[in-house]
């Protein structure tokens, strides 16, 4: 039980890391946007956060701050692409 908590701890201790990197990558862009006169949507911006079906349960449930906007993880995406 005790190696579970552990695991359970260093998993979590990554994750966090993880949401920071992301957070601090997506503000770095922000602010390249911005420096050409572009502007992130924070109506149309979107987390999505990638596991397999075990770890789904491990995935942070809380959002981001991306230029001081608030953004939920989502479940699912979709490809807009046009061909």
């Amino acid at each position: 039980m005790q190696r579970d908590v552990l695991n359970s701890s260093v998993i979590w201790m990554w994750m966090d890391a993880l949401s920071s990197q992301v957070t601090e990558c997506a503000d770095d862009t922000a602010t390249w946007m911005k420096s050409n006169k572009l502007q992130v949507n924070p109506d149309k911006t979107e987390v999505p956060w990638c596991a397999t079906s075990r770890r789904q349960h491990q995935l942070p449930s809380t959002g981001m701050l991306i230029d001081g906007v608030h953004i939920t993880p989502v479940k699912s995406v979709r490809d807009l692409a046009s061909t």
